[in-house]
């Protein structure tokens, strides 16, 4: 007999499967999903069993498993199927994605562990999906009440979170009796924590589970259904790392119902509710915010008036006596320094971006590799001396906040950005005034605010990616969601014509006009995209690989005729990032077929390529 393990450790993705010969003893004791403990490179490793083999003499090579450490299983083989499955559409190791499942291993508790037995058959469900929108944070509440109350008793409901902050909200919205059995999941628990509550989950003794997107992988006792709140949030996608997974992709896989929960629903679930290939489930429109107010700059500019704030603006920031809230995601004191004689614009020597002006500092910065140079006062093309500085940042607008305020004011001035480290300085009684870029969204207290200002979405609505425009309409839905009636919402536009500002009081227009532009690019959700992305020190060798995956592809296609639209490599932006330079292939698949040509794909992809399922971005590596 031949147990197939996978070790729980992190190894490349072409290994993940190792063969192991079993003593007599062992063969009537071993079972599928135990944890056993393997000979693994000269030393000793815990494993899962993934399969077993009938086979009458093992070969030389197959060394024999140690031990059996816990006699019941730690997960069952619809989780282990799924392991495997998953390993192949985001080309990982089975290991890791094992290992990112599973509880941490403490020698000293392994063994002494209770398990309970596994359900040979879960509970039987179906597999559907549903649209729930809302306006208030009382409607979100009563929807997920609603839903936990169709829950079978038995059975276990996931309620998937974007951020960790957003736990306590979501817990909130619980009876006392719901909260005492529930169980939270996130990457910052203790070790401790972890190991106590994977039991919880695993065993089947609580049966809500109110998690970020890593515990979509846990092994659950009896999983019924699974709530994603705030559905379009791009922090429900694994961006950052291996394996780069969406849990809207996770949850098709584990073919549990699923309710998508939103105050801005995503385009893709706009579309597929507008088509009824789900249901869609709207709350009251009774106390829908009024959509906020536009204010052209283009007028305050034919004024002379330069400041980051119109003027009828600053008269609102002076006479605020509750909290406000302005709007940048801009960070640094300037977004560019150049020249205005020859067009000149200082970039960073290492990733060719334009670099941003710290004023606390009096350095140039690149945000992206860290590079700092000193600021140049003539042009370094033309030798003119009219260079100046350009752009707004959350610096700027910090300065330009204090001079209108004076010093005698009673209002708090912080800046909240990716450069203030500590936040544990924010007043607790004074009012506040909070210029910040996304990161402050969930420090505002928005009881107390009576003055929200976007100061500039211009340039996040001009960046040349195709989720730019549905970005920011969800960061400003996000406002209206979380503000009082009683508060004010102002957005400064130099393109009050662009669709966005057109469709703040007919949000349909946002989305038929977002829906019309990526149906003639075929992007989703008319397509299934997929990013395969590559970087190397030289930039000769990154553009040659690019080209020559690319032509590899392009035969394949030819050959196979698969219904898949490719893209030529795009260089990608940073171009140079992380030492590498980065080349990107785009790859467009029907969406109804996304699982098996995105295996057939990956089939062609060399080791070093990363994957990237869904991606949030087309051009950052």
């Amino acid at each position: 007999m031949i147990a197939t393990v996978i070790p729980i450790v992190r190894l490349p993705k072409h290994l993940g499967y190792f063969d192991y010969a079993m003593s007599k003893e062992l063969v009537p004791l071993l079972r599928i999903g135990q944890l056993v403990s393997i000979p693994f490179r000269n030393s000793e490793h815990y494993g899962i069993v993934f399969s077993i083999q009938k086979k009458a003499t093992p070969t030389e090579k197959e060394k024999e498993l140690t031990s059996i450490v816990h006699e019941i299983p730690l997960v069952d083989a619809n989780h282990l199927t799924l392991i495997a499955f998953m390993s192949t559409l985001y080309g990982v190791s089975p290991c890791t994605l094992l290992k990112m499942s599973l509880l941490p291993i403490q020698k000293s508790k392994i063994k002494k562990m209770h398990l309970e037995e596994l359900p040979k058959k879960p509970s039987l469900t179906t597999a559907t999906t549903s649209l729930h929108t809302y306006h208030t944070p009382q409607q979100q509440s009563e929807t997920i009440q609603h839903l936990l109350q169709q829950s079978s008793a038995s059975g276990q409901t996931l309620i998937l979170v974007p951020e960790v902050h957003a736990i306590d909200e979501t817990r909130s919205a619980l009876t006392i009796s719901q909260q005492e059995d529930t169980v939270v999941w996130h990457s910052t628990l203790t070790v401790k924590q972890k190991f106590e509550r994977w039991l919880h989950i695993r065993n089947g003794e609580k049966h809500i589970v109110i998690g970020t997107r890593g515990s979509l992988l846990l092994p659950f006792f009896d999983l019924q259904r699974i709530i994603i709140t705030e559905e379009h949030s791009d922090q429900h996608k694994h961006w950052d790392q291996a394996p780069r997974f969406h849990v809207k992709d996770i949850c098709t896989l584990k073919k549990k119902p699923t309710h998508l929960l939103s105050y801005s629903p995503s385009i893709e679930s706009y579309f597929l509710a507008y088509k009824k290939d789900i249901p869609h489930h709207k709350a009251s429109e009774a106390h829908l915010q009024e959509p906020p107010t536009v204010i052209d700059l283009r007028s305050e500019r034919a004024a002379h008036n330069y400041s980051c704030f119109s003027l009828s603006l600053e008269d609102r920031i002076r006479e605020a006596e509750g909290d406000v809230f302005l709007f940048l995601n801009r960070r640094g004191f300037a977004t560019s320094l150049g020249c205005q004689t020859c067009g000149f614009m200082n970039t960073c020597n290492t990733c060719a971006l334009p670099t941003i002006y710290d004023q606390t500092k009096n350095i140039l910065v690149c945000h992206y590799c860290k590079q700092q140079q000193s600021p140049v006062m003539t042009c370094p093309s033309c030798k003119d001396g009219m260079v100046r500085l350009r752009g707004v940042g959350t610096q700027l607008v910090e300065s330009s906040l204090r001079t209108l305020l004076g010093e005698h004011h009673p209002h708090a001035v912080v800046r909240i950005d990716a450069d203030i480290e500590d936040i544990s300085y924010l007043p607790r009684q004074r009012p506040r005034m909070i210029v910040g870029t996304g990161k402050a969204l969930s420090h505002i207290r928005w009881d107390r605010t009576d003055l929200i200002i976007f100061v500039d979405i211009d340039r996040q609505l001009a960046i040349p990616e195709y989720m730019a425009t549905e970005s920011v309409w969800h960061t400003m839905q996000q406002v209206q969601f979380r503000r009082l009636q009683s508060s004010t919402f102002y957005i400064q536009t130099r393109n009050p014509d662009h669709n966005f500002f057109q469709s703040l009081g007919d949000p349909d227009r946002l989305y038929r006009e977002e829906l019309h532009t990526r149906h003639r690019l075929a992007y989703p959700p008319y397509s299934y995209l997929v990013k395969y992305f590559f970087g190397h020190a030289n930039q000769t060798a990154a553009a040659d690989e690019a080209e020559r995956v690319y032509e590899l592809l392009c035969m394949a296609l030819t050959k196979e005729k698969k219904p898949i639209r490719l893209h030529p490599p795009i260089a990608m932006h940073p171009f140079y990032y992380r030492k590498k330079y980065w080349y990107a292939i785009l790859v467009k698949i029907t969406p109804a077929e996304w699982q098996e040509h995105l295996q057939w794909v990956n089939t062609y992809i060399p080791p070093l390529w990363k994957i990237d399922p869904r991606p949030i971005s087309i051009l950052s590596p």
